[in-house]
């Protein structure tokens, strides 16, 4: 493998290569992409011109932490859910906005919008965290307590008909459901006592 330019790096736990070094006085690590030739691209647009920042519009900013951050810490459906709550929600309502001057009166805004969409809180907070990312991503401040509190739901317990289907199983399964049933133990219970 060829010496890597400086301030280029491979990370062990990551796929790619990565710029680490100091920008605008922190110590930052940049994903740089999988190709090494874009990799060097990058690394000489980060070391001259510093991070790019002043025309990046909240959509193009989405665009580029799908591709670089997302797509390489999520397996392809969670990469794929991302993208659509990008595309549903985030860039209809702060898309147009330059990402430097997204005000956090903004995104109290768009976390009004998202309630008055009918979305589940669940939702609400599955959007608000993708949109936390991507701004962490780019050293960007979230505010705090703009998240939505989840209210806790009691669990579902089984129907006498489901519980019934479970006793009936044959051996070795049915014994483990007959005492799931009838102890209330949880799995990692379960699995223990066995």
């Amino acid at each position: 493998m060829p010496k890597l330019p400086t301030n280029m790096i491979r990370r062990n736990d990551r796929p790619g290569y990565w710029f680490r070094g100091v920008l605008q006085g922190k110590l930052r690590q940049i994903s740089l992409g999988t190709d090494y030739s874009e990799a060097c691209r990058r690394l000489r647009s980060l070391k001259s011109d510093g991070l790019p920042r002043a025309d990046l519009t909240v959509s193009v900013a989405a665009e580029r932490w799908l591709e670089m951050y997302v797509r390489a810490r999520r397996n392809t459906m969670g990469y794929r859910d991302v993208r659509s709550r990008i595309k549903h929600y985030l860039v209809p309502f702060l898309g147009h906005l330059l990402l430097d001057e997204l005000t956090p009166g903004d995104l109290w805004n768009f976390r009004l919008w998202l309630d008055k969409q009918g979305l589940r809180p669940a939702t609400v907070y599955q959007v608000l965290s993708d949109c936390r990312c991507m701004l962490l991503w780019y050293d960007k401040p979230f505010p705090r307590r703009l998240m939505p509190r989840i209210p806790k739901e009691p669990p579902r317990r089984l129907s006498d008909e489901e519980a019934e289907k479970l006793r009936e199983l044959p051996e070795p399964h049915g014994f483990v459901c007959r005492l799931a049933l009838g102890t209330g133990m949880r799995w990692g219970e379960l699995c223990r006592a066995l």
